[in-house]
């Protein structure tokens, strides 16, 4: 997409068109800021850089040579010219990122770098897509961060500038070395090193995924020669990032499954201590309700038969005493009910969230479901013994109470009958 040109942009645009004026077998780049050309008519020539220079404040600086030459420089320092790819690949740096710049190639198109956006242009077209620029730049960005060895999980422990050398530690194998070249290398435009550099920085904030990617980096590349390594890695840093994720992944999982077994041990400890309590509270009140019953028979067969209001007292309360510990039982039996239901939620959320299969959570859970069941029915027998006891207790007063007033009628007809033989 067209966007209208800043100044470097129409000097850029304003050498192109030199160019193409020129002898192309006369054209011989001189450095990086000059260059000579060879045109047939000087004097045209001449008038035009002077107009440019009168509009664009002598942004050019020119002399004649042989009559027909002009070797040309750029009189501000903060702008970069690259007549040539090679001549890019073998002289940028990242210092040229404060600055605009351009680079021809082969002299039929040229690409302009513009530092304040950071926006690439084709001949004065926006480019949106990757280009040998962008992965150039990128390339320099990767290198100095694999290269720095200055944090603790850094992916380098030297950076040998004298023999161009990355000295890193790989686990289980020692030291590994990485040669690379100062010059950049022509990467194929479908390598987007952008993106793969944000992702190896974003990966790198985590220092356990380092070792994955060293080892994966060792192996995918130890095989090169030394100087050939790290070319090897952007070409192959797709399958190399790849594969270290998914070790990095596979060790996550296991972490992840260790933690989700420990949370079930935790999860057992913490049924198993809430049974144990209802367990603890049940046998405490089983222990009374045998003495109870003892106490209520005994009390009940050593009333004299002239107290049957105090038998139906004692009645009475073993009945109220029956009620409450029926009572207190089924609020440990819904107590119970409520662990089952719990149980059963944490069960289905485990299975959800699991990497374990649904036979080996349910194998640690079903302990805990058999002895929540021996509990219950342990609170079913208790209840019912309660019940027996107390139907037993009540028939047992009756029998009593009908004895009693039995006994008190028929010494109420002998009182009478002797009453009766003394008138």
């Amino acid at each position: 997409m067209k966007k209208k040109m800043d100044n470097f942009q129409i000097l850029i645009e304003f050498i192109s068109d030199l160019i193409k004026k020129s002898e192309p077998e006369a054209i011989i780049p001189v450095g990086g800021t000059d260059l000579q050309l060879s045109f047939k008519e000087i004097n045209s020539i001449k008038s035009e850089i002077s107009t440019f220079n009168q509009n664009n404040s002598n942004l050019l600086k020119y002399t004649i040579e042989n009559g027909n030459k002009v070797n040309i420089k750029i009189s501000n320092n903060s702008q970069r010219i690259f007549y040539q790819k090679e001549h890019f690949y073998s002289c940028f740096n990242i210092e040229d990122l404060k600055f605009n710049f351009c680079v021809f190639d082969n002299f039929n198109n040229h690409y302009i770098y513009l530092h304040q956006t950071e926006e690439i242009y084709k001949n004065n077209d926006l480019l949106e897509s990757n280009n040998f620029i962008r992965n150039s730049i990128t390339y320099k960005l990767l290198l100095d961060y694999l290269r720095d060895a200055s944090k603790e999980d850094s992916f380098s422990i030297f950076d040998d500038l004298i023999h161009n050398k990355i000295i890193s530690i790989i686990p289980s194998r020692g030291k590994f070395e990485i040669g690379y070249s100062q010059f950049i290398p022509d990467l194929p435009d479908n390598i987007n090193l952008a993106e793969y550099l944000s992702i190896i920085t974003m990966k790198f904030e985590k220092s356990e995924f380092i070792p994955f990617f060293k080892n994966e980096f060792y192996d995918s590349l130890k095989s090169f020669p030394v100087y050939e390594r790290f070319f090897n890695f952007i070409l192959n840093i797709e399958n190399i990032l790849n594969n270290s994720n998914n070790n990095y992944e596979i060790y996550l999982s296991n972490f992840s499954v260790k933690n989700l077994l420990n949370e079930i041990r935790a999860e057992q400890t913490k049924y198993f201590t809430s049974i144990r309590e209802i367990l603890n509270k049940i046998y405490t009140y089983s222990i009374s309700v045998p003495i109870s019953i003892s106490a209520t028979l005994i009390g009940m067969l050593n009333i004299n038969d002239q107290h049957p209001f105090i038998l139906l007292i004692l009645t009475l309360s073993f009945i109220i005493f029956a009620i409450v510990s029926i009572y207190y039982q089924y609020y440990l039996f819904k107590d119970i009910k409520n662990l089952e239901k719990d149980l059963s939620d944490d069960r289905i959320n485990i299975i959800n969230k699991s990497s374990l299969t649904k036979e080996q959570i349910e194998k640690g859970i079903n302990n805990i479901s058999d002895k929540l069941d021996s509990t219950k029915f342990l609170i079913k027998l208790i209840i019912s013994a309660i019940v027996l006891f107390t139907l037993l207790i009540i028939c047992t007063f009756f029998y009593l109470l009908k004895c009693c007033l039995f006994n008190n009628l028929l010494l109420l007809i002998f009182t009478i009958i002797i009453k009766l033989l003394n008138n």
